[in-house]
């Protein structure tokens, strides 16, 4: 990115096709893979530069062969133009859950304004403190800017771990004495949930897990964020609430589509105009489609996604706090809840459900446990007992490919 070079990131776990296509898409020039994702690189039409073991990746240009020669070419003969604020330095793809992947525009002015606000609080007596455990994937961006850029702008250490084990986890956290740890939802869960956690003590460290919405403290303002809130706004951002209807600007305490301003606002998707025009504005205001509110006191809470909003006979149903409700549930280790079609209520609240090992709740048990605690209208009509909930790389419930499951499911049923 110094040179001027773009960096796009991809799941090494994606598909020969998926990585074909999104090389096309960005218009890649050289790809940089190790062994695990050689087979999948190898044939996409461009220059593998390959890291590790040259031998098992013919035809790659070999990593340390590309720096020996750099250092007998010496300085480059031809000079470089200077990296300006507004250049693009990452494109990083959208994870797709609600549509086709796409190229997210990032200038290096984005990613400095994200860290400028993101570590406004990171005062100089932690330079070369910090110490931050990097679980997060690096292709993704919070993975590459909110951890490895943010700990090396203070001269902090990264911990990297190559995939996630609970015991390995836990393991990394006292031995290398972590101080910030970002992690996704389900791994939050499993340190509650697993008995695993029991064996090792955590107590001593200044340990903070923050999921990949923030929420913490305000130094300046000695404010502590509430809890189920996602924290306060960043200094250099602004915040609205609008009716996802009409555009209006909503008051305090009143649920709207969350919309940000700023200069951590992306360029746009990448050769995708109207999409990009639908996103963002004429004014700037990128809409989040996230539907949310901010209190008195100016914590923000987020409600759930507009798209995956269940609309029973008129209500508005938030998957986000029935899946709460229901991983309250001593026996619930996981859960996911998703609207079906219904030929009278439009749509119907369903829910998927892992059992705890040892668990005896029946479905309709569990179903019970959820409606004496909501609004009729809020009450789940069906609930499946599964081994597992499909999520995205990023901890995101994938819950169109169970709603689509379920209605192919439910057709052969139906005839």
């Amino acid at each position: 990115m110094a040179a001027g070079a773009i960096f796009s990131g991809v799941n090494p776990r994606s598909l020969a096709a998926e990585i074909r296509k999104q090389v096309e898409d960005s218009e890649a020039r050289l790809v940089v893979a190790n062994e695990v994702a050689y087979d999948k690189v190898k044939d996409v039409g461009v220059p593998v530069i390959g890291i590790g073991d040259h031998e098992r990746m013919p035809g790659t240009i070999g990593w340390d062969e590309l720096l020996a020669a750099a250092d007998r070419t010496g300085p480059p003969m031809v000079p470089l133009e200077p990296v300006q604020q507004s250049d693009l330095c990452a494109l990083p793809y959208s994870s797709g859950t609600t549509g086709v992947s796409k190229g997210v525009m990032l200038s290096h002015r984005n990613l400095v304004s994200n860290l400028c606000s993101s570590m406004f609080a990171v005062g100089p007596e932690l330079l070369g403190q910090v110490v931050t455990l990097g679980l997060m994937p690096f292709f993704h961006i919070y993975g590459i800017t909110g951890i490895c850029c943010a700990t090396l702008r203070h001269k902090g250490t990264v911990v990297v771990m190559d995939r996630f084990d609970l015991r390995t986890f836990l393991g990394a956290l006292v031995a290398h004495r972590v101080m910030f740890a970002p992690v996704v939802p389900p791994v939050m869960l499993a340190m509650v949930k697993n008995p695993v956690a029991d064996e090792f003590d955590l107590s001593g460290l200044a340990l903070n897990c923050i999921t990949l919405t923030h929420a913490g403290e305000d130094p300046e303002k000695g404010h502590i964020a509430k809890k189920n809130s996602v924290g306060f706004i960043l200094p250099n951002l602004e915040v609205k609430f609008v009716d996802p209807e009409t555009g209006r600007s909503l008051p305090k305490n009143t649920p709207g589509e969350l919309c940000v301003r700023s200069q951590c606002v992306m360029q746009g998707y990448y050769r995708k105009k109207e999409e990009t025009e639908r996103t963002i504005d004429a004014k700037g205001w990128l809409h989040t489609g996230d539907v949310g509110y901010i209190d008195d006191d100016g914590d923000v809470f987020i409600v759930d996604r507009i798209k995956e909003l269940i609309k029973y006979k008129g209500f508005q149903v938030a998957p986000a706090e029935l899946e709460a409700i229901l991983l309250s549930h001593p026996s619930v280790e996981d859960a996911a809840v998703f609207g079906l079609p219904d030929e009278e209520a439009g749509e119907v609240p369903v829910s998927c459900v892992v059992r705890r090992r040892g668990a005896e709740e029946s479905e309709a048990d569990i179903m019970e446990y959820v409606a004496s605690r909501v609004a009729s209208y809020k009450r789940l009509r069906t609930l499946h007992l599964v081994d597992a909930i499909p999520k995205s790389v990023s901890g995101k419930i994938l819950r169109r490919q169970l709603r689509d499951e379920f209605i192919k499911m439910a057709k052969p049923a139906a005839s």
